[in-house]
């Protein structure tokens, strides 16, 4: 994996039709959200680490106003994360959740990987009845699958509330991701 691909504009697929609209996916990630993760924030669309996702953060807004006063964009590199680090300076964010859309399987699959930086949920317009063992594998995994749209939420599985277990990433990479997602939030104007 490259770090400078990390975030890029999201990649349409045919799952995105079962939503209608992208405005519609957009509201049911946001009450999603603000549903299960009070006082977070639902950053747009985008693709993760290969996998379709509405990052969920909860930002540090002294630490923020502090870097924004000081003019000092995001880090782009680990070198200048390391940097950010050895003089403590504070993490803007934190992330909350990966809330991925797309097709179950595809979908489950692509947020494994992120379970070791935070708590992941898939997000569908209606409950996938394609397979069975959907829910099962949801569980297995400790994602939490989820039927919603803008106004109303119905929890299929719960997931793990935090980082899986065991797989929890060094603090420099961990806050590698955090400053792309802070270049993410710039970039999208969110």
């Amino acid at each position: 994996m490259s770090i400078t691909n990390a975030l890029q504009a999201p990649r349409r697929s045919a799952a995105d039709r079962a939503w209608g609209e992208p405005e519609v996916r957009d509201a049911a990630a946001a009450h999603a959200a603000t549903t299960l993760l009070p006082g977070a924030a639902v950053l747009p669309l985008t693709t993760f680490l290969d996998a379709n996702v509405y990052p969920v953060v909860v930002w540090d807004r002294r630490a923020l106003s502090l870097r924004l006063s000081r003019m000092d964009g995001p880090a782009v590199s680990p070198d200048a994360v390391r940097d950010l680090l050895d003089a403590g300076s504070p993490t803007l964010l934190r992330v909350a959740a990966m809330i991925g859309v797309g097709a179950p399987t595809p979908t489950r699959r692509a947020l494994r990987p992120m379970r070791s930086l935070a708590r992941t949920i898939g997000m569908f317009p209606a409950f996938p009845r394609h397979s069975p063992l959907v829910a099962e594998e949801f569980d297995a995994q400790g994602t939490a699958l989820v039927v919603c749209d803008a106004s109303s939420i119905e929890v299929h599985v719960g997931g793990d509330a935090g980082v899986r277990a065991g797989s929890a990433l060094s603090p420099l990479w961990r806050r590698v991701y955090e400053e792309r997602l802070f270049e993410w939030a710039i970039r999208s104007d969110a």
